[in-house]
């Protein structure tokens, strides 16, 4: 089906008239609620998609589209008020919102520009449909939700002489690709309902030989780098931290300190890892991957039991397979589910194995696939992360996608490099053969950076940045198990740990 170029005209024209200046998109994102508009408003939106996204923006798009209307069809067998359950879960976010902003400002529909509704909004969307009844008078649709007429606009293959794919086309492209990852999703989040969902927790003490659960509280607490984000009388300074011992140290659990085996020195920081907590910033990182997922999940590390426990407390998930090498770790979360009677213990199905092992070796499909198995956000820790990434494909259902503990925050700690090789070029330039050497063995990552740069000594910094992002995001290797503690550069390469 084809709309004719004077159509298409009239109907750019008609709605531009009809939404004037006076209404101005204020969406932050929070609504959470099912946007409507006419069938002239998605071909305007439709066309604007056309013309001015490139074909990876309108593709995204599309995929999200498709993604929101499937979560909806979930939703609506429920027997549930869609608007209210989109609106309290926050599970839904709107596939036209990106990055913080309204991506279709200039030709959002009027639902989205008024909230409450007057007379005169009421008139100006009765005037929209008495159109389209006048110039497409075999019209079905009159008005609907934005996210179901522009995939039946898709879906059709309307042409307006630009790119646009059809939803069959767009499937067969999306299969070739092999997976859904979005590079931009960003998992630090601020959400404070985070904080408000009651979560089922272990409690302090020894488990086996090599893990410490204790008990802490700051005065003051950090979130994603920032000092002092909450204070005492906020009342989130208490939290679990899991410590995973290392070497010939033991754990005091009298002075709450570590210290060695036999001597009994108190020991540095170097005879440990913090593998994992409850803090309020995990719990933000952990509410935003539980928001997106969808349908059978596959949560590649149980950590502390986090993450399951709130994505099932949304409608949207049927059941959670958990894959995890540390049976201790699965004792103490499992142990602590069962004593407390947790109600969706039904829908969870433990695995005790490497996540490397059981992606390479299982035949399941998932609509969703959460892995967070490493204990900071490192970015020598990238090849790995694509190392995964790249092995999760074939487990993913042909609409699902794959979400990863911290990896855009990684990639912009890694970008950042970019800019640093850039305002120091002589200093790296002209750095002797051991400092290159040492880098190599250090930071693998920074190396092959700094290397490209000897390669392209003029390159600009946008040049800088597109090689880093493609190192970043390409590079693979099976790193093992990922700790800091292998890594004598870690505390010093701007790695942001928990």
């Amino acid at each position: 089906m084809k709309i004719t170029d004077k159509e298409l005209k009239q109907v750019k024209e008609f709605v531009s008239d009809c939404c004037a200046d006076e209404y101005k998109v204020k969406c932050n994102g929070q609504c959470h609620m099912s946007s409507y508009c006419s069938y002239s408003e998605a071909i305007n939106i439709a066309d604007y998609i056309d013309q001015e996204f490139d074909a990876e923006q309108q593709e995204r798009i599309r995929l999200k589209t498709i993604s929101y209307l499937s979560n909806l069809k979930k939703l609506s067998s429920q027997d549930l008020d869609l608007d209210h359950i989109i609106k309290a879960s926050g599970g839904i976010e709107c596939p036209l919102f990106y990055e913080g902003a309204c991506c279709i400002v200039d030709v959002a529909p009027l639902d989205c520009k008024v909230n409450d509704k007057k007379e005169k909004d009421i008139q100006a969307i009765e005037k929209i449909i008495s159109f389209e009844e006048e110039i497409f008078p075999n019209l079905d649709i009159k008005r609907g939700m934005l996210a179901q007429l522009l995939n039946y606009i898709w879906e059709k293959n309307f042409n307006f002489g630009g790119y646009l794919l059809s939803k069959l086309a767009l499937k067969k492209r999306f299969k070739s690709m092999g997976t859904s990852f979005d590079y931009s999703w960003q998992d630090d989040g601020y959400d404070i309902r985070a904080l408000e969902i009651p979560v089922i927790l272990p409690e302090q003490g020894q488990y086996g030989e090599d893990l410490a659960l204790v008990k802490v509280e700051d005065n003051e607490i950090s979130v994603y780098g920032a000092e002092n984000y909450f204070s005492k009388d906020s009342g989130h300074n208490k939290f679990l931290v899991l410590y995973k011992i290392l070497d010939d140290s033991v754990f005091d659990w009298e002075k709450l300190e570590f210290k060695a085996a036999e001597n009994n020195i108190l020991l540095e920081d170097k005879h440990y890892v913090t593998w994992m907590s409850d803090s309020p910033q995990e719990r933000f990182m952990m509410w935003e991957a539980a928001k997106r997922s969808r349908g059978k999940v596959l949560c590649g590390g149980m950590g502390m039991g986090v993450y399951q426990q709130m994505t099932l407390s949304l409608p949207f998930v049927e059941s959670i397979d958990i894959v995890d090498i540390d049976e201790n770790v699965i004792a103490m979360i499992n142990q602590a589910w069962i004593k407390n009677d947790w109600e969706h213990l039904n829908k969870i199905n433990i695995v005790n194995m490497p996540i490397e092992e059981y992606l390479e070796s299982s035949d399941k499909k998932y609509d969703t696939i959460y892995i967070d198995t490493w204990d900071a956000l490192y970015t020598e820790y990238l090849p790995h992360l694509n190392y995964l990434k790249n092995k999760a494909k074939k487990l993913l259902n042909d609409t699902g996608e794959i979400l990863m503990w911290g990896y855009d925050f990684t990639l912009r700690v890694y970008l950042e490099t970019a800019l640093n090789i850039h305002n120091r070029r002589e200093y790296f330039l002209n750095a002797r053969p051991d400092q290159i050497q040492t880098l190599e063995k250090e930071n693998p990552m920074f190396h092959k950076l700094v290397q490209w740069f000897h390669r392209n000594p003029k390159a600009s910094l946008e040049q800088l940045r597109s090689a880093a992002y493609k190192f970043a995001t390409s590079t693979s290797k099976n790193l093992g198990i990922l700790s800091l503690s292998n890594h004598p550069a870690a505390l010093r390469a701007g790695n942001y740990s928990r």
